[in-house]
């Protein structure tokens, strides 16, 4: 039996944000951001758009090339790191968004920038295991906003912060540190917390 890719599905979010306008607020230089990444510009999600709604439209458009009936998908991983709730699977929302549910397996992964791709390894292993006829691997990212943070003893730490709008972080912002749980592995299984920083207002 041939096991692979029978589609695939893709969606940008159309605002862009040029590199220089990043480099700016950061005090950079431009011209060796462009060159590092290759780029001059990045699409930028709308207010209303995350994760979970790129990854259905996404999801839609390889399901259109198939033509089959998103039932027929037994399996759906969804690998991200900025997925928009950190209890809730944005898999289930996807499958339930794409009518692939009730029967389905779900589950989200992080691992930077290789966890869309070992969405699709483990889609494609289940698949050819005979688990299920199909499965569905999604990668998908929105920014989030991540600094130095230095603390009040002159100790300097990379962190996510959190609970802000990006267009109200600022330089020297107060900020304080939370405990949070980062993830679950398993109705059962180990729950991994981590820090996070929220404004001092917020």
């Amino acid at each position: 039996m041939s096991i692979g890719i029978v589609a695939y599905g893709s969606y940008v979010p159309r605002h862009r944000i040029r590199l220089e306008e990043i480099a700016k607020v950061w005090g950079a230089d431009a011209p060796a951001y462009e060159r590092g990444l290759g780029l001059r510009e990045k699409s930028v999600p709308s207010p209303d758009q995350d994760t979970v709604t790129m990854s259905v439209e996404a999801a839609r458009r390889a399901i259109v090339r198939t033509g089959i009936d998103p039932v027929r998908i037994g399996a759906i991983y969804v690998g991200s790191e900025s997925h928009p709730c950190a209890v809730k699977p944005s898999g289930t929302v996807v499958a339930e968004a794409i009518g692939a549910t009730p029967e389905i397996r779900c589950a989200d992964l992080e691992f930077a920038c290789k966890a869309g791709s070992e969405g699709m390894y483990v889609a494609v292993a289940l698949v050819k295991a005979g688990e299920m006829e199909y499965a569905l691997g999604i990668g998908a990212e929105t920014p989030y906003a991540a600094g130095i943070v230095r603390l009040d003893d002159g100790v300097k730490v990379t962190a996510r912060i959190v609970d802000v709008d990006l267009d109200e972080l600022r330089i020297g912002q107060r900020v304080r540190v939370e405990f949070r749980r980062v993830q679950k592995e398993g109705e059962a299984g180990i729950l991994c917390y981590g820090y996070k920083f929220v404004p001092v207002d917020a």
